[in-house]
């Protein structure tokens, strides 16, 4: 507490700072891991200012992401990664399980 105030002289400081403190508490307690917050919260603005200079480039025009093939497949993989985090896809995923079970145990049936 003293190096947050000792920084400006200023209690809005300290109160940030327990602000914060409290924060990182409620994001402990609901098991939130905090390491991918900090990473965005510091990758948000080089990303903002890349998609801008990026759009500014292809004259507003947003499929300057899909023109070479490179950056097509580095957008697919990113958007699989991303569904597969979602429950969509390990719902997905079961119902195929359960198809190649199905067609495995009707295989095992047969013989």
């Amino acid at each position: 507490m003293i190096g947050a105030y000792a920084l400006n002289n200023s209690l809005f400081d300290i109160w940030l700072m327990l602000g914060f403190g409290l924060f990182g508490f409620a994001l402990d307690a609901c098991k939130i891991p905090t390491p991918p917050l900090v990473i965005g919260l510091i990758l948000g603005p080089i990303l903002d200012a890349s998609l801008e200079q990026s759009l500014l480039i292809g004259q507003g025009d947003s499929m300057i992401f899909l023109h070479s093939p490179i950056s097509a497949v580095l957008l697919g993989i990113a958007l699989l990664s991303i569904l597969q985090a979602t429950p969509v896809f390990g719902g997905v995923a079961g119902l195929c399980r359960k198809l190649r079970r199905g067609t495995r145990d009707a295989a095992a049936r047969k013989t």
